[in-house]
Parts: structure tokens; sequence; C-alpha cells
């Protein structure tokens, strides 16, 4: 969506300044009014202009608050920052969109296979999974799909089986019902495959 309305909004945004500049110069020229080849590149340097001072302002300020009494700048500042925000938004959106490679899959699957049985203390996480950035994705994988949660147990952060999970991802045998005084834990070879499951 941010994708769709920042590629509208560009476009509206160049088809009216191209409208204005021809306005004028059919003011000025009358039937020989032609758009100046500049236009084109003033407007993709503009535009990157705005957009560079966007990820400024979203460095300088990464958890800017609402307030009742705004400076008219800052106002004028949210019109200009509009369109470069939303295209941020779209970056930052395709930045963090899970993606588990067919390498990365098995150690996902075997995450899903602790989480079944108890909860994992992220602390330990490295132990399980050395490569950083394989498993940063894991996580933000499993978190979106709600699949797992970090919670807080005892002072400690911990990984927790999502309770919009399906079923068949607990650690109680999917359609079986037994009552609560009889609930065990489940061995990890009753349960079905955690790997097929993911894909």
């Amino acid at each position: 969506m941010a994708l769709i309305f920042s590629a509208i909004g560009l476009g509206v945004l160049y088809g009216g300044l191209y409208w204005v500049t021809m306005f004028l110069q059919t003011t000025l020229h009358g039937g020989d009014a032609v758009v100046p080849n500049v236009f084109h590149s003033a407007f993709g340097v503009s535009a990157l202009g705005l957009i560079l001072v966007a990820i400024v302002d979203a460095y300088l300020n990464p958890h800017e608050r609402q307030v009742d009494d705004r400076p008219t700048i800052e106002h004028i500042g949210d019109i200009l920052l509009f369109l470069p925000r939303l295209t941020l938004a779209m970056l930052q959106n395709f930045k963090v969109w899970p993606r588990i490679s067919s390498a990365e899959l098995p150690t996902a699957a075997k995450l899903m296979d602790r989480l079944r049985v108890k909860n994992v203390p992220l602390q330990t996480l490295p132990l399980d999974i050395p490569n950083k950035r394989t498993r940063a994705r894991v996580l933000v994988a499993l978190q979106v799909a709600n699949l797992a949660e970090v919670r807080t147990e005892d002072e400690t952060l911990v990984l927790h089986l999502h309770a919009l999970a399906p079923d068949i991802f607990r650690a109680s045998l999917p359609g079986t019902a037994v009552e609560p005084t009889k609930i065990k834990r489940a061995d990890a070879s009753e349960l079905p495959d955690t790997g097929r499951l993911l894909e």
C-alpha cells in the first residue's frame, strides 16, 4: 500500500507541477510555450533532496511525539515531507519483510520444536543460532507470522509460543482433548515435522 500510494502521490505531484509550469510558460510565450528541459532534472533532484531531509529528520527524531501546540514551520514540514516519509515507510516495510531461505528453514524448525516443549530464553539463542543475521531473520519471521512472541518472565526475556499459533504447533498432539490435570509434555518424536509445517 505504501508503494502504491507513494507512486500515485509522486505521479500527481509531477503532473501538477508540469501543468503549473506549462501554464506559466503559456502565459509568457503564448502558443510557442514548451516545458524547459531542466524541469525533469529539477523535479528529480528536488524529490531526492526531500527524501534526504526526511531521512535526516527520522534519524534526529526517531520517536517523535505528537503535541497539541506545534510551530507553523513543523506543519509546513509535515506537508512537504509527506511523500518522502511515505516512500521511506515503503523501503522500511520491504527491509523487514520476513524471508526465511531454504538454508534457514531447518534452524527455524528446530527453534519451533523447542518452543513446543518450553519457553526459550533470548539470552540462550546465540548458542542455538550463532549467525546474528540468521537469528534476527528467524525471530522476525516467527513473530510476524504469529508463531512466537517475546515476553518477560522473572525479569528475563523469553521467546514464547504465540497465543494465535495453530494448535498443530503446540506440545499436546492435535485433535486430542485432555483434562488440564492430565496434560503432559509431548516428546519431540511424537510431534509433526515442523519444517514441513513452516513450508
